[in-house]
């Protein structure tokens, strides 16, 4: 088995069709499964049908662009692990190096040629992929009071690495996007071939409109590496990266891809991550042991369906909790009525990763079914991932990618941008293979881009249009760090963590989730009142943390969740209590944000939360000055309906309101008061929130 790295974009239009049930038990028997390719030890098993000296079909093609090694009829892009690179066959050329990893193009009749010189450990594909106005989420993330008091980014350079940034330059000649540098690290050198990352880019700017934006473009996990010491070297504070990767390593925030965002972090920079679209194309269990040594994904059920269009390219990713080598031996399979149509068939004989990958085009429409054997080796928790279709038998839980599992990644989930903030049904949910929460917080999806096209209001379960995913998310959240950064310019990466965490609007069950994290973003405009309480960085921090695992999770995946500890020097150890911390005894009440300017164009939603009260007592609400609630009251009262909890409402502008006019909220119950003093924001939020140039 190979250290197989993939990516998938958190897709901007996300393909989720329902999964269709199969008959239980009917599996193809085990004799069929072990047709294993006779290929040289090195090579990768996912290449056996591409390496052929005839030409390629139609559907080879589309596999071989779907694994990443397409590099034109007659040659394939792959990765070479070999800690220096012998001399080549005639034709390859080296295309980027990292230590241990070389890209490399090479003609397809030299492949096992390279594969049997000195010194090549492993040979195979690199990162296959596919593809992951205003934005409305820069109003509802509180981003327009800071611009209009001047803090619009200016002096931070934000890096956004991504695929593919197909429209930039129109992005540049209309004013979309400016103060632009691009730079492509592809060896394909292809740079449009996607516009996911000028959609990003396009929310950054939004989100922040004076800062310098750096286009990196990168297709391979040795290219990535590159952009992210360009990006340092350039001095950017920042990398938003809406990009997610499988099979890297367990899940718990190590591997090859984390070891970058470490990297990084410890150079000053804040890498802010999408969560992944995966929660319905994510499966994980303990191996239940069936007929012919096939996992049942259910009792007398050895199948998990998708159902696939004509013509679609699905991904399976599988790997098991025995890193980071292992001599347990799983096989991934794709079946279509009983005949495989794809495989992947490693050996794991202790010195490779626990991972299979296969890719293939579906010839027609209809269900396909993944089928998990173990080879040989103990009962091991399993996960799948997809690339393409809602799992007959998805896993939400556990869904976070990576290297949003990583502890120095702001990991963003995906909320819809209008009321009530419903989570996406897609986005990514935790916790870490370790029981850590992630993601740390969500930000807004389905909002207006040039490149998406305007937002028609609608969630994406209801014919929404738009930039749906998390990769719409994530630059929300690292456009509002570049307004920090530009506010505070002393403030290290881990401050503007800790305040972008801590303001966080709660949403879901009360206190932090792994479905919302710490809530949905929103920035105060008010200065902080304390500095956020993080350690200073270490002088010497390590390249990977030490970490404290929890027990591997069950199969019903079901874990008590504790907000991961982050903190400034890496390497300090997390330790997880195994109790909450007591809260207070106390009765509380607080509301959320600390600044209250509804404008007339657009209602403020803001959230009461209480704790330790008389849960038989009601919770009331009322206004004083030129701001109401819905239907022109200015009182509401609601059960507590239990000793703590959270109740969200929206403040309304009255039409005779001036800007800048004082109002109060007052908040009762029976135990409790709190007091928040407000002021009528001004009337540029609706023109600038309704662009969609």
């Amino acid at each position: 088995m190979f250290l197989r790295l993939f990516l998938i974009l958190s897709v901007g239009a996300i393909l989720a069709l329902p999964g269709t049930a199969l008959a239980q038990g009917a599996q193809p028997p085990s004799s069929q499964l072990h047709a294993r390719p006779s290929l040289p030890p090195p090579i990768d098993s996912s290449l056996a049908s591409l390496i052929q000296p005839s030409a390629l079909s139609a559907q080879q093609k589309a596999t071989a662009q779907a694994l990443g090694v397409w590099a034109g009829p007659g040659a394939l892009r792959l990765v070479v692990e070999a800690s220096s690179l012998p001399e080549l066959p005639p034709g390859a050329v080296v295309e980027a190096s990292m230590p241990g990893l070389h890209q490399v193009r090479i003609p397809r009749a030299q492949v096992e040629e390279l594969a049997a010189l000195p010194g090549v450990q492993r040979l195979r594909p690199p990162l296959p992929h596919q593809a992951d106005a205003l934005s409305e989420g820069v109003f509802r993330a509180g981003a327009f009071p800071w611009q209009a008091s001047g803090w619009d980014g200016a002096g931070v350079r934000v890096a956004v690495i991504d695929l593919g940034f197909t429209g930039w330059q129109g992005l540049v000649g209309s004013g979309e996007l400016r103060n632009v540098t691009t730079v492509n690290f592809r060896g394909d050198g292809l740079f449009d071939t996607t516009n996911h990352g000028a959609a990003v880019a396009e929310i950054v700017q939004d989100m922040a409109p004076g800062v310098q934006i750096y286009l990196l473009g990168i297709s391979t996990e040795v290219e990535l590496a590159n952009a992210v010491n360009y990006a340092r070297n350039q001095g950017v504070r920042i990398i938003v990266h809406s990009v997610s990767w499988f099979n890297t390593g367990p899940g718990d925030g190590t591997g090859v891809i984390a070891d970058l965002v470490r990297s990084a972090w410890q150079n000053g920079i804040l890498w802010v991550n999408s969560a992944g679209n995966q929660a319905q194309m994510h499966y994980r269990g303990l191996f239940n042991p069936g007929p012919n040594n096939l996992h049942q994904f259910a009792s007398g059920d050895q199948t998990n369906s998708v159902f696939l269009a004509a013509g679609a390219t699905i991904c399976g990713y599988l790997n098991w909790d025995s890193w980071p080598t292992s001599a347990d031996d799983y096989d991934l399979y794709l079946y279509r009525n009983g005949v495989a149509v794809a495989t992947s068939t490693n050996e794991q004989t202790g010195t490779q990763a626990p991972t299979e990958a296969l890719c293939y085009q579906a010839a027609s429409a209809g269900t396909y079914d993944f089928v998990i054997q173990r080879y040989n080796g103990q009962a091991r928790t399993l996960q799948l991932f997809n690339t393409q279709a809602t799992l007959e038998r998805a896993t939400q839980v556990g869904s976070i990618v990576q290297p949003a599992d990583a502890i120095e990644t702001l990991s963003v989930g995906a909320a819809f941008w209008s009321e009530p903030y419903l989570l996406e049904v897609f986005s990514s949910q935790g916790p870490t293979a370790d029981g850590w929460l992630k993601p740390d917080l969500v930000g807004y999806d389905g909002v207006s881009t040039s490149t998406y096209g305007p937002s028609n209001e609608r969630p994406y379960l209801n014919g929404g249009t738009g930039f749906f995913g998390a990769s719409a998310a994530a630059p929300h959240v690292g456009g509002a760090a570049a307004l920090l950064m530009q506010r505070y310019p002393g403030w290290p990466a881990y401050l503007v963590r800790d305040f972008i965490v801590s303001n966080a609007i709660d949403l879901g069950a009360t206190g932090p989730d792994n479905a919302f994290g710490y809530g949905r973003l929103f920035l105060p405009l008010s200065a902080p009142t304390s500095t956020p309480t993080s350690p200073p960085p270490s002088p010497t921090p390590t390249l990977t943390p030490t970490r404290t695992r929890t027990a591997t999770p069950t199969p019903t995946l079901t874990p008590t969740v504790t907000p991961r500890p982050f903190t400034a020097t890496p390497t300090i150890t997390p330790t997880p209590s195994s109790t909450p911390t007591a809260t207070p005894s106390m009765p509380w009440l607080a509301i959320r944000p600390t600044i209250l300017a509804p404008s007339f164009l657009g209602p403020q939603t803001i959230s009461v939360q209480w704790g330790n009260q008389n849960s038989a007592g009601d919770l009331s609400l009322r206004l004083t000055g030129p701001v109401s609630f819905a239907g022109s009251v200015k009182t509401q009262a609601t059960p507590l309906g239990g000793a703590s909890g959270h109740y969200a409402t929206l403040l309304f502008t009255e039409a005779s309101a001036q800007t800048g006019a004082a109002f109060t909220l007052t908040v009762d119950t029976q135990d409790s008061s709190a007091i928040q003093a407000g002021a009528v924001g001004r009337n540029l939020y609706l023109p600038l929130l309704w662009r969609t140039h």
